[in-house]
């Protein structure tokens, strides 16, 4: 196993049925992930995506733009206190459907206050 890669072991006690209706990965970089209609008794290989490629001053306002997967959602949020112990998020604009990499949204300037993430999901 290389430095950079971690092994996460957990049970779900008795499952009815034979999937799990979701799985939610919290990433360290702060990127979101869910998984859904996941089959009980199975190896998951999951890499953490790349996110964020760029921001750039556009406009009246910032151009975020991300690698998504085709297929994906994905949420911009944002946070004004990330010392909170559980810090709020809250969802900025639309959602927005990846064709792949390339997706970008904008984020007016009276709006870009705090910290911000894109969260993905299939």
């Amino acid at each position: 196993m290389a430095h950079d890669e971690y092994l996460v072991h957990f049970g779900l006690g008795t499952l009815v049925g034979s999937t799990v209706d979701s799985v939610v990965v919290e990433w360290p970089s702060g990127v979101s992930q869910t998984l859904t209609d996941v089959a009980k008794n199975g190896v998951l290989n999951l890499v953490e995506p790349e996110l964020v490629a760029r921001v750039e001053a556009v406009g009246g306002g910032y151009e975020l733009s991300w690698n998504g997967s085709k297929g994906w959602s994905y949420d911009v949020e944002t946070c004004v206190d990330l010392s909170a112990s559980e810090p709020v998020w809250t969802k900025v604009g639309e959602t927005h459907e990846a064709a792949g990499p390339g997706t970008t949204a904008t984020v007016p300037a009276s709006g870009w206050v705090g910290y911000y993430r894109v969260v993905g999901r299939p």
